[in-house]
């Protein structure tokens, strides 16, 4: 679901003066840089928050009909889930300016240029003198940039965009309670009566796409304590979808644990499940959960690519170090942006899941979340092989240190977001490197909008582009792979398949990551994507390998550092 994906920085003195002094504002109260100077601890936002010019030091949510800050989300985090029926019908947004700012230009997903406004308050949805104009807000994903500017209409000099990002929920779920009398939920194979690896249990937020299951003819089983006598499914705008009287309690029914075949409909699906005292829905409702899916039912197209080289397993190959960047990646200044295109292989989700054990190795969790930017659908001309169902496994690996960016989803809004991150790294003196696990359409995109928005930065010699594959290459846009070539330090690196790729698998492997107290749910999301006793393969990792000048680590090498 995801998401995003990572956390604004915003100054601590600014959390308190927006803690302290917003929320008490009467109504009316003007909610402008200038205003909040003759506010209390006014030195705090003017020396603290805003330590340089021309900077948005961060965004308030406002009820438009009040015109008062909302408190709990003031100020507003990227990352942020918002649930509708905790909010008032019209809102509004401001982003916070420091004092020699004359205009804001607001983008909004795919619009880069989407208002801008010339006097504070600083609203998105614009205001008539602090008289905020509604905005009624939907389920889905905001992107949002706000960048401060030195004259009006969005001209003069520029400060630094800042980014925020939020998740818009119709309702708040529901929180479980000590006793849950639901148990568990699991999708069904209805050929075979069995549960389907992957999606036992099945969760909220799951990708189910039809075209990679074994089957079509599906079930789901919601598993309950004694005390509960019916199960009743809402599925979308159906009310009462089925009401099961005895267990096992199937959305498409069953017969002595024969289960029915059943297929649910394409597209976002609300799948609600309640537990009754009594039959047929009556009696004392015990228990609720909502899941919400996101159905595929497109079968790709999924050519035969030209075999990248593997190597034998046996014997194994002796690792050479490569040579060492010649800028050198830096810690806590540079940023890695890891593309994956899951398009059309699989071995990307093995990627992912290595790539966070080792940046949460070597680094931290807070780390990814701040100096890295995972994106997905990062491919070529093989767009229309993509794998939606990758998408689990990257919530599964990303979301726990800030999320994934899915340019498949959004392109637009996947390049808006990676521009603005990218440009805060690179004005703050810090460069870019690619681990182009994928093919360099989107980093082409985002370099040509950097040229544009910040001539001044030299994308030859800060932006840093590792590709290891003649495929990845061979699937860029021509044009794009010139450009990138052409606009950044790009370096081509040994095919990282000679040593990090294995065919057949590696049962020791398997168990230690499996078995690893904190990345064994990675790897087992990964396996589940992509079987690793048909390979084992995470050769796009050598590119990380590279920019953190780890040398070639092979797959024992790699399991003796990290997993055992």
């Amino acid at each position: 679901m995801l998401n995003l994906f990572w956390s604004s920085r915003v100054y601590l003195s600014l959390s308190i003066l927006l803690g302290s002094t917003l929320a008490s504002c009467s109504s009316g109260t003007d909610l402008s840089p200038t205003a909040l100077s003759d506010a209390n601890n006014t030195e705090s936002l003017s020396t603290a928050a805003f330590e340089s010019p021309l900077t948005i030091g961060g965004f308030v949510l406002i009820d438009a009909d009040s015109d008062q800050p909302i408190s709990t989300y003031n100020p507003l985090l990227s990352g942020t889930t918002l649930y509708l029926d905790q909010l008032p019908t019209n809102v509004n947004l401001i982003a916070l300016a420091s004092a020699d700012t004359e205009s804001v230009q607001f983008g909004l997903n795919a619009s880069p240029s989407f208002r801008i406004e010339n006097e504070p308050p600083y609203a998105i949805q614009g205001d008539d003198k602090g008289n905020y104009k509604p905005w009624q807000l939907q389920p889905g994903t905001y992107q949002i940039t706000a960048t401060a500017f030195s004259n009006n209409r969005a001209t003069g000099l520029a400060g630094e965009p800042q980014a925020l990002q939020f998740q818009v929920e119709a309702t708040t779920p529901e929180t479980p309670s000590e006793h849950s009398v639901i148990t568990g939920i699991q999708l069904i194979n209805a050929d075979t009566d069995q549960p389907i690896q992957g999606y036992a249990p099945l969760l909220d937020g799951a990708v189910i796409s039809l075209a990679f299951l074994p089957t079509r003819n599906l079930n789901i089983l919601v598993e309950t304590t004694s005390e509960v006598e019916s199960v009743r499914f809402a599925l979308n705008d159906q009310a009462n979808y089925r009401t099961e009287n005895v267990a096992p309690y199937a959305i498409g029914g069953d017969k002595d644990s024969d289960y029915y075949a059943w297929t649910p409909p394409t597209g976002e699906v609300v799948l609600t499940i309640r537990a009754y005292s009594q039959d047929s829905g009556q009696g004392t409702e015990l228990g609720t959960t909502t899941l919400r899916l996101n159905v595929s039912d497109s079968p790709l197209s999924t050519p035969t690519p030209t075999p990248e080289p593997t190597a034998t397993p046996t014997p194994l190959p002796t690792p050479t170090a490569p040579p060492t960047p010649t800028a050198g990646f830096q810690p806590g200044i540079d940023l890695i942006s890891l593309h994956y295109d899951h398009a059309p292989d699989r071995d990307d989700g093995h990627s992912a899941a290595a790539d966070r054990t080792i940046l949460q190795t070597e680094f931290s969790c807070d780390f990814i979340r701040d100096y890295t930017t995972p994106v997905a659908g990062a491919y070529g001309e093989n767009a229309n092989t993509y794998r939606p169902d990758s998408e689990a496994v990257m919530a599964t690996v990303f979301n726990p240190c800030g999320g994934f960016i899915n340019a498949h989803r959004d392109w637009p809004g996947a390049v808006a977001l990676l521009v603005s991150r990218w440009s805060q790294i690179l004005t703050s003196g810090g460069e870019i490197w690619v681990k182009e696990g994928g093919q360099s359409d989107i980093t082409a995109d985002v370099v040509r909008e950097i040229k544009i928005q910040f001539p001044a930065i030299d994308t030859r010699t800060r932006i840093h582009v590792i590709q290891h594959s003649v495929w990845n290459e061979n699937q860029t846009t021509d044009a794009d792979l010139a450009y990138v070539r052409q606009e950044t330090n790009y370096i081509k690196i040994r095919d990282a398949n000679s040593y990090l790729n294995r065919s057949g698998g590696d049962n020791t492997f398997e168990q230690a990551a499996l078995a690893h107290p904190l990345f064994g749910p990675s790897w087992q999301s990964a396996f589940n994507y992509y079987n690793p006793d048909n390979r084992l393969d995470f050769s796009d990792t050598g590119e990380l390998m590279y920019i953190l000048g780890l040398g070639e680590l092979n797959i024992d090498q790699f399991r003796q550092r990290y997993l055992d």
